[in-house]
């Protein structure tokens, strides 16, 4: 038996604040939920409130990244299910301070999996400068400083 090759990349974008940033303990949901929100705003084209019913959906970045719909001729092992796993994780800052003084660098990871590095250039816009505020809905005073990308192939 062969094994698959599945591309894998693995990014970090370093966040600092420049002003005092209030988050709850576990950031995880106020970074996916902005991210997810400004993504889907940068690539909609329809600007319809949902998702359901899109003729767009088989095409749709937002859509096959954060819906991941299960396309009867893509994945035929998912076909009972409606939604495939994202090709995506996203990594919060994983501390638990809930306010951080300005000038302080946080990392946010994201590992990029299979079809989800075609999207790269998006996630990069989202955590780059001008998105970084609007990704985590406009709370966090802070400003893109930097990534670095270790995308590798692997067998599976």
């Amino acid at each position: 038996m062969s094994l698959l090759p599945l591309r894998v990349s693995s990014l970090h974008f370093r966040l600092e604040t420049t002003g005092l940033f209030r988050v709850p303990e576990y950031k995880g949901a106020l970074f996916r939920g902005g991210f997810g929100e400004y993504f889907r705003e940068m690539v909609c084209v329809t600007r319809a409130p949902v998702c359901t019913g899109c003729p767009h959906l088989s095409t749709c970045p937002y859509s096959l990244v954060f819906e991941t719909p299960v396309l009867s001729d893509r994945f035929r092992v998912l076909r009972k299910y409606p939604n495939a796993p994202h090709p995506f994780v996203l990594t919060p800052p994983l501390d638990g301070r809930t306010s951080i003084p300005p000038g302080t660098s946080m990392e946010v990871g994201v590992t990029l999996i299979g079809r989800g590095i075609d999207y790269l250039p998006h996630f990069i816009q989202v955590f780059g400068r001008d998105g970084t505020r609007r990704a985590v809905r406009g709370t966090v005073p802070a400003a893109e400083r930097g990534f670095r990308d270790w995308g590798k192939t692997v067998g599976v």
